[in-house]
């Protein structure tokens, strides 16, 4: 009768240790997709951190053709000045001083354009960054759920590790085996 009590507790054990490393099996898998989802919005955040990037290099280039457009303008508004002082060297006539006033009026309405460019380049770049935040934020979730998923895993491979090493002969009647 005893050999078949022992026999029998082996099975159960055996099954028990089955089990016990297939929720281990089920913690890793679990485990690997919360890692796998987390990659992924790592690597959908990195794109919108590029992207941002890249809208504020664009905002920087357009901002940096203000001083030529500036320095443009005030030699208009030079050349209308003289024309308006009427000096002998530099006199301008009525007709080209509007022209002036009207090429003045496009240098202005072209800085007006560069400057709501750099602005809406400005609100896209901090937009990428907010969206690139929240992915950040998220994919944090999954890591932390993960270690949980992988501590959970090693806490059963550990039962089965422990729970076999209990069925083994050896332990079970030492110094019989041998």
């Amino acid at each position: 009768m005893d050999v078949d009590r022992s026999a029998r507790f082996m099975s159960m054990g055996y099954a028990s240790i089955a089990k016990l490393r297939e929720e281990a099996a089920k913690y890793e898998r679990m485990a690997f997709k919360e890692r796998h989802r987390a990659s992924r919005l790592t690597t959908v955040m990195e794109k919108h951190r590029h992207r941002a990037t890249v809208l504020r290099e664009k905002e920087q280039a357009t901002l940096g053709k203000l001083p030529d457009l500036e320095s443009d303008q005030k030699e208009q508004q030079k050349l209308l000045q003289m024309g308006a002082s009427g000096t002998a060297s530099g006199a301008v006539a009525p007709h080209d001083q509007s022209r002036i006033h009207v090429r003045i009026r496009k240098i202005q309405q072209k800085m007006a354009g560069l400057q709501r460019k750099a602005k809406s380049l400005e609100h896209a770049a901090a937009h990428h960054l907010q969206i690139a935040s929240q992915k950040k934020v998220l994919s944090d979730m999954h890591i932390e759920k993960a270690k949980q998923w992988e501590a959970e895993s090693r806490a059963f491979t550990l039962m089965a590790d422990r729970m076999q090493k209990a069925t083994e002969p050896e332990t079970l009647a030492p110094g019989l085996g041998h």
